[in-house]
């Protein structure tokens, strides 16, 4: 046929031979120096896959070969004798004999003998795992892998290569049936069996069952195939007497163990497989599968620390996003089980620890593991400073990683010295000693990406991890972790624009150590040479090991468009689409070939940019116009598809946050982040993104990073939103400490005297923050003492300082200016403030009403200049402290309290002008009172929406605390709806408060309302313990207890 010609080969059947010659091929046929060879050499090996997948007709028989009578002939003969027999091919000590040959063993006939031998186990490929072992001691196969394939085709060095590390998954020792059966033609239908299963394909299954039968061959693993089989044909009884006669015949193997178990998972027995999958981890600990599902299990059960302690056997040995979900989710609740232990000792705390660095709470869990240092037993220090220097790395704190990555070490060789091989610890703290190198590579490359200094010394800890292992000449971990090395190798080499030396290590990677993974590096490189062929190449090769990698898409559609090869282009963008790929750089290649860009279209770019920012952006940014944003989407969309970049993507996203559009943003930033992980840019705007959506742990890590590469253009954003980020953590120290850096790197950009003082203020440093104070606002002018006084009565009062509060509060009402309604609101609530916090409730309510009234008078739409004035806050205020005559008429069946509490009754009662009568009275008087500042509120709502949708915009949860306070006054509103719209608002863009104070006054106001008086006082204590520096839950303790 014209297909195996022109891929240089002889007719065949076999797929992985015609894989081969295309690749080789392919290899040689550049798409952009010859277009059409490369569709013909497509079109051809699509054409040889065709061939050999239609049935198969009669094949002429072969030619016997003809004996080779050279002493090394005989010798491979010897092999074929040995081959033959199932009992002399399973004997190690027959094959040990072989090699033992004088033969073999000459200097001449050595090299022979091992090429003779490879040529025969190109057609005799079953050995039980212990032979390969011994074939490639003897053979030199992993050693000698790019020597041979230039003898021997790729494909098979490379199976016979994952032979020799793996074994065989089939035990030879379970065959029943005659010494000379036809056992490789059994396991070769056994294998087509099982391929014809997951294609779906279950006659022709049931059929390669049937046959290998007909062999006179028994073999557990036959009739487990058989069991799937009729699983899959809905015959579950039929399978579940299959699987019961089996595990009777074969008590305690594993493969039996292992295939019932997942037998009886699927069809949702979950107690017999819980069984099954206990007694293989019993055999094994480590087995993959049985703590894959029992993971799943014990969670199930409720059993969540042994559902961990499986999950983390799992993660040693990979696991995909799902798994980690799962985990997070098991994590979450012994994290709460943790925390509610009173007494919590060390063991129970450095379990919590992992918990929270699984869960990404590094910052939480540097707190732990520092704490407990010098408290764990002697025999877990090594593990807390593991632990510790884990998430240094995680919380991108790469100093301190490196510091504590060291000290981890020694403490492991010390244990390791004093154990032997056998001792229980020796393989387990092998493997934490090699995590210590990687700690420290990955935190030299984490420096580097901001220093490129440090990419040396992430190269020389590689040199000194491999001679690590190089010492101990374990084959295994040797391989495992040679390869991780190798792939960070490539890595580096790669960023620091040593193309050749990473193409290099990368080949090695894939024709060596068959590592797909590989793929992506050479996507990358070749892209980055601007090299077709190469990228087509390894992208071809990429996805179809990733099919989800949009990166070698990318580079696919990106060539294929500037070559202006749109079939090609549009088979990319389908296959982009069938694996679930979403791109936005695939979608900007798309819009180019059906658009293409024309050269004044690209020089007007950066005009149209500026437009899009005064017609699009502004209007958002400064006014809170988002009606304006779908529109400016869509034009700034257009501009990013005509000129694709990070740059541009960084724009976007900028805008998508901009917009409140949080999950298009983080999308956005991360896409920037893929391709430039350094980029400072993305990742400070990733930062407000985690920090505005309440997710400040992740904020923190990329926010830290931004200060980290920021060296080569220094941008003061970072510390800003850092320390901000702590302040709503309720971190005030170090908030503090972030914004005395901000100021010593941006002398002439410092931060703002207001975030000094606020966190000093928090910190329990009053002192500190009135000197600032005084310092920023001398008593030159009225004004400016006017300000100065404001802030430090703020600061006093946060802390409970009645008596300095009150001194100030003097001083204030000789200053202020009684014509300014905005100077007498601002003096008016801090009066309130001061008279209801030093219980002369009365007073207060009476100036705050004054205050309220007078506010409305003069501004009763709630905007002035286009500003909110403070009516909205003031009435809501009101409205709150009128709950506490909420809370005074459920008191009717208790007796009345003196003091305080019976003086709201009295004012009650005096306002009515009668005595109490029924509760129901007595409740519709409750909204009575408040129905003229609500009928405010709700105006002042109104006339928002209709006339200043822009006022709100960046305080969501303000604005649906104000609904929910109307709503509290409304017997005719749906109060629980209105609560629940406060609970998902999106907080305060500029909200400074450990938790939002707001949807935590409405979580306790709506326990008082359903009558839990308890759980709501309990509510304002914990509110008061979190965030210490609010009127609301003094207000509350202070009069219902």
């Amino acid at each position: 046929m014209d297909c195996f010609r022109i891929l240089g080969m002889e007719q065949t059947r076999d797929e992985k031979a015609m894989k081969l010659a295309y690749l080789q091929k392919l290899k040689v046929t550049n798409p952009e120096d010859d277009p059409e060879g490369f569709k013909r050499l497509r079109k051809a090996y699509e054409e040889a896959v065709a061939f050999a997948r239609r049935p198969e007709e009669e094949e002429p028989e072969e030619k016997e070969d003809e004996i080779d009578t050279t002493p090394s002939g005989q010798w491979v003969a010897k092999a074929g004798e040995i081959y033959r027999k199932l009992s002399t091919r399973t004997d190690l000590n027959q094959w040990k004999e072989l090699f033992g040959d004088t033969i073999f063993l000459s200097l001449d006939g050595e090299d022979e003998c091992r090429e003779k031998l490879l040529v025969f186990l190109m057609n005799h490929i079953y050995f039980p795992t212990a032979i390969w072992k011994l074939f490639d001691e003897k053979l030199h196969i992993s050693s000698n892998q790019n020597q041979l394939k230039e003898k021997f085709p790729p494909e098979f060095i490379r199976y016979i290569f994952y032979k020799c590390h793996n074994g065989e998954n089939i035990d030879f020792t379970l065959f029943q049936g005659a010494d000379d059966a036809q056992y490789d033609e059994f396991l070769n239908l056994y294998n087509q069996g099982w391929r014809m299963l997951d294609a779906e394909d279950i006659n022709g299954a049931e059929d390669a069952v049937k046959r290998g039968e007909e062999l006179q061959i028994r073999h557990p693993a036959m009739q487990l195939l058989l069991a799937n089989i009729r699983l899959k044909q809905e015959r579950k009884e039929e399978a579940l007497q299959l699987i019961e006669q089996l595990k009777e015949s074969y008590p305690g193997e594993m493969i039996v163990s292992y295939q019932a178990a997942e037998l009886y998972f699927q069809i949702g027995e979950k107690e017999q497989a819980k069984a099954l999958y206990e007694k293989l981890k019993e055999q094994d600990n480590k087995h993959y599968m049985a703590n894959f599902r029992l993971t799943r299990i014990y969670a199930e059960e409720g059993q969540y620390k042994k559902a961990k302690k499986c999950a983390e056997c799992v993660l040693q040995m990979g696991a995909d996003g799902d798994f980690i979900g799962q985990l997070q989710r098991i994590n979450e609740v012994l994290e709460q089980e943790y925390k509610e232990k009173k007494d919590m000792d060390s063991d129970a705390a450095m379990e919590y620890g992992w918990c929270l660095i699984q869960d990404e709470k590094y910052f939480e869990g540097i707190r732990l593991a520092e704490s407990l240092e010098g408290k764990v037993r002697p025999e877990r220090d090594a593990e807390r400073k593991g632990l510790l220097a884990k998430l240094y790395l995680q919380e991108a704190m790469f100093q301190e990683a490196l510091e504590q990555a060291l000290i981890w070490r020694e403490a492991l060789k010390k244990r390791i010295d004093a154990e032997t091989e056998e001792c229980e610890d020796y393989t387990d703290d092998r493997r934490r000693l090699r995590d210590s190198y990687l700690v420290r590579v990955e935190a030299f490359h984490g420096l580097a990406l901001g220093k490129k200094k440090y990419y040396e010394d992430a190269l020389k800890e590689l040199d000194a991890f491999e001679q690590f292992l190089d010492e101990k000449k374990d084959a295994e971990e040797l391989l495992n972790s040679r390869i991780r090395i190798l792939m960070k190798r490539a890595e580096i080499y790669l960023e620091q624009d040593e193309d050749e030396q990473a193409e290099r290590i990368a080949m090695q990677l894939v024709n060596d150590y068959h590592l797909d993974a590989a793929y992506t590096l050479l996507v990358r490189l070749f892209a980055k040479r601007r090299d077709a062929g190469g990228v087509i190449h390894f992208g071809q090769l990429a996805v179809k090991s990733f099919p989800q990698y949009a990166r070698a898409y990318e580079e696919m559609a990106l060539v294929y468009l500037c070559l202006k090869r749109g079939e090609d282009l549009e088979a990319v963008l389908e296959d982009a689409g069938k694996a679930g790929v979403k791109s936005v750089y695939l979608d900007a290649y798309e819009y180019q070939y059906h658009h293409p860009v024309s050269q004044e279209e690209r020089k007007s770019l950066r005009e149209r940019l500026q437009e899009f920012e005064e017609k699009y952006k502004k209007p958002i940014v400064e006014w809170g116009r988002i009606s304006c944003y779908e529109e400016g989407i869509r034009e700034l969309m257009k501009i990013f598809y005509q000129a694709p970049s990070t740059y541009m993507l960084n724009e976007v996203g900028r805008f998508q946050m901009d917009s409140l559009h949080f999950e298009e943003a983080e999308e956005s930033f991360k896409k920037i982040l893929e391709e430039e992980p350094g980029d400072q840019f993305a990742l400070n705007n990733l930062g407000c993104v985690y920090k505005y959506t309440e997710q400040y742990e992740k904020a923190l890590v990329v926010l830290r990073k931004a200060i980290l590469y920021m060296d080569g253009e220094p941008n003061v954003y970072p510390y800003g939103n850092l320390g901000h980020t702590y302040e709503r953590m309720g971190e005030y120290e170090i908030a503090y400490q972030t914004y005395v850096a901000l100021d010593k790197r941006f002398p002439d950009r410092a931060s703002t005297p207001e975030d000094l003082m606020h966190t000093l203020t928090r910190s329990g440093k009053v002192e500190q923050a009135i000197e600032i104070c005084e310092k920023e606002w001398p008593p030159t002018e009225p004004v400016l003492a006017l300000r100065r006084l404001c802030h430090e009565f703020d600061n006093y009062m946060e802390t409970g300082d009645m008596a300095h509060c009150g001194e100030i509060m003097e001083q204030i009402a000789q200053v202020y200016d009684r014509k300014s309604i905005e100077q007498f609101s601002n003096f008016g609530e801090r009066k309130v403030q001061y008279l209801i916090l030093s219980g002369k409730y009365l007073e207060g309510m009476s100036l705050l009403k004054k205050v309220v009234f007078k506010v409305h008078a003069a501004c009763p739409e709630g905007v002035r200049n286009g500003k909110e004035t403070s009516m909205g806050r003031l009435i809501s205020q009101y409205l709150f402290l009128l709950t506490l005559y909420d809370d005074a008429v459920k008191e009717e069946e208790k007796p009345v309290r003196k003091g305080l509490f019976q003086k709201i009754k009295d004012l009650q009662k005096k306002e009515a002008r009668e005595e109490e009568s029924t509760p129901a009275e007595r409740r519709a008087r409750f909204f009575k009172s408040g129905e003229t500042y609500r009928q405010w509120l709700d105006d002042f709502l109104k006339k928002n929406e209709e006339m200043y949708q822009d006022l709100f915009f960046y305080q969501k949860s303000y604005l649906a605390y104000f609904k929910f306070m109307s709503a509290y006054f409304n017997p005719d509103a749906d109060l629980q709806e209105a609560f629940q719209a406060m609970n998902h608002s999106i907080i305060c863009r500029m909200c400074r408060d450990n938790g939002c104070v707001e949807r935590m006054v409405a979580n306790a106001l709506m326990l008082e309302r359903q009558g839990s008086r308890q759980e709501a006082i309990e509510a304002y204590r914990r509110m008061d313990e979190i965030n210490p520096f609010h009127l609301y839950a003094r207000v509350k303790l202070l009069y219902m207890q």
